[in-house]
């Protein structure tokens, strides 16, 4: 069954909740998705779970196999790892550090596939194999403009560090814990 088929199978109808589930089912036998053993799969699972989020649209993504995933998986992985231990409610500088190299990690193993790395792109696939930091979408674009916290098209000069840190004002000023 491709990615594709088993999202669209799914009883409850979302990508997230078909990758979620795999990961927990991984979990509960002491695996890790991010592990050689299952590194593919979990790329077929980003794969639909990206695809639920629409980020196949005007994307490169699509050209994109199981095994481009499995590589940037493999990529991520050290970076992934050194923020396993991080929680929001307490980030010291250097967890800061950490989670911006996670993003430039991903977003460096997405343009040696020459897939657009996008602060959106990058946030959701580390949503994904992290979850602890929400997509920098248009949600979070939107919501951070209507309170006042960002210019309508504000760019980024520092990218990742300065989208993070946006985020972490978003959550800080009107958010109890994600």
């Amino acid at each position: 069954v491709s990615a594709i088929e088993a999202y669209s199978d799914h009883e409850v109808g979302y990508g997230w909740d078909l990758f979620w589930d795999y990961c927990r089912e991984l979990e509960s036998i002491s695996k890790s998705p991010l592990d050689d053993d299952h590194s593919l799969e979990t790329g077929v699972q980003l794969s639909a779970y990206l695809a639920s989020f629409g980020m196949y649209r005007n994307s490169r993504l699509s050209s994109l196999s199981a095994y481009g995933f499995q590589e940037i998986i493999k990529s991520s992985r050290k970076a992934l790892e050194s923020v396993s231990d991080i929680r929001l409610e307490s980030l010291s500088e250097t967890d800061r550090t950490r989670v911006v190299e996670l993003f430039d990690t991903i977003g460096k193993a997405l343009d040696v596939k020459k897939v657009s790395s996008t602060t959106t792109m990058v946030t959701k696939i580390s949503l994904a194999l992290w979850g602890q930091v929400p997509a920098f979408d248009s949600f979070a674009k939107t919501s951070m403009y209507q309170l006042g916290l960002s210019g309508k098209n504000q760019q980024f000069p520092n990218k990742y560090r300065d989208v993070f840190d946006a985020m972490m004002i978003l959550k800080n000023k009107y958010t109890d814990s994600w």
